[in-house]
């Protein structure tokens, strides 16, 4: 069996930080990665405090996971809608499908063509 996490540092701005990288059993690799927020620094590079620190992550991840996949079971005498789901709202950009993004990008109304226009004025 693979270890739950692993460390590894990171450069930043601020200086170098241990990172985690947690293992999914869906995939069978290592998937979701967080920073542990502990500067490496001093002689033993404070790697226990990032341990303890990825464990911590670790279990909130699991939490995280689990709750996604549980399913919702409905009540016997609730009745299920008969028409098909609305498209869910994607509030950034980042987690809007990249169809999606492309087919609204030459609307009239879309952000691009908002911010061609206020240039377009001011010129």
């Amino acid at each position: 069996m693979r270890r739950p996490f692993t460390l590894y540092k990171e450069k930043t701005k601020s200086g170098t930080f241990w990172y985690a990288r947690f293992w999914d059993e869906t995939s069978q690799r290592y998937k979701h990665s967080r920073s542990t927020g502990v500067l490496v620094e001093g002689k033993k590079e404070r790697r226990y405090e990032a341990e303890e620190a990825a464990r911590k992550i670790s279990e909130t991840l699991a939490e995280i996971i689990t709750a996604q996949e549980k399913p919702t079971v409905a009540h016997p005498t609730e009745t299920q809608p008969t028409t098909a789901p609305s498209r869910p709202k994607y509030t950034t950009v980042a987690n809007t499908p990249l169809i999606e993004y492309l087919s609204n990008f030459w609307t009239p109304n879309s952000e691009y063509a908002n911010f061609k226009r206020d240039v377009e004025k001011n010129h």
